[in-house]
């Protein structure tokens, strides 16, 4: 999970870029792009729609990445 967080803030312009698009701070965005156990669903949520990409596919990889949302910019 955390190698397709990190493939994904990088495509939204990086970790500065999600923190303050998703409202989720820097240090968590650190943090959750690293591979680690406690990742915690809301953060989860707010980063992924920062992303714009699905929850579904960064949690499992199952599904369309963007989950028809394209990504956001």
């Amino acid at each position: 999970m955390a190698e397709r967080l990190r493939r994904a803030v990088r495509a939204a312009g990086g970790n500065k870029v999600v923190a303050g698009r998703s409202g989720v701070t820097l240090a968590t965005v650190n943090n959750y792009v690293r591979p680690r156990n406690g990742m915690k669903i809301g953060p989860l949520s707010a980063l992924a729609a920062a992303c714009g990409v699905s929850l579904q596919w960064l949690v499992s990889g199952d599904g369309p990445a963007d989950g028809g949302m394209g990504a956001r910019r």
